[in-house]
């Protein structure tokens, strides 16, 4: 038996879960995330014990709570404490649920486009407005806006490829 638990895969309503979370929230879950979690703070859920659902904390208020599921660890509910009891209480297994590995879910996309998003807009904002005053100036914006959406492409899969 290993020392840490990888966590593989991802059902949809946990990724659905993760995307009502709040910025910060989600920031704390991705750190979690990144890295393996030491065995030693994962839990059996008792009321789940049957299906071997383990959880941990990924803050005071945050759990993170997965099963072993077609031999990979699979992430099954991310919330505050009062979500969890209800997930407790009503979970069936994942087996009919969508499934999807953890470095190809939006989850770990789209934290990296929040963070690159608001830049774009403003240079997109900009360039807009100074290529508004002159037509000369149009080739030189549209020839901007494709350089800033590559630069912005690339920032995101570098981020996406650090996170995993």
């Amino acid at each position: 038996m290993t020392d840490s638990v990888t966590l593989q895969t991802i059902t949809r309503t946990a990724e659905k879960q993760f995307s009502r979370l709040s910025t910060d929230d989600q920031k704390k879950v991705l750190k979690k995330l990144k890295s393996p979690v030491p065995r030693e703070q994962c839990t059996l859920v008792q009321n789940l014990r049957r299906f071997r659902v383990f959880h941990f904390s990924a803050s005071e208020t945050l759990r993170i709570s997965f099963l072993r599921f077609q031999q990979r660890n699979c992430i099954v509910d991310i919330g505050i404490h009062p979500d969890f009891d209800r997930f407790a209480k009503n979970f069936r297994g994942c087996a009919s649920q969508p499934i999807s590995t953890l470095k190809d879910s939006p989850i770990m996309k789209n934290q990296t486009t929040k963070v690159v998003a608001p830049a774009l807009a403003i240079a997109e904002t900009k360039i807009l407005h100074d290529t508004s005053r002159g037509s000369n100036n149009s080739a030189y914006g549209e020839l901007m806006m494709d350089v800033l959406s590559q630069i912005c492409q690339d920032v995101i899969q570098r981020q996406v490829s650090a996170q995993l």
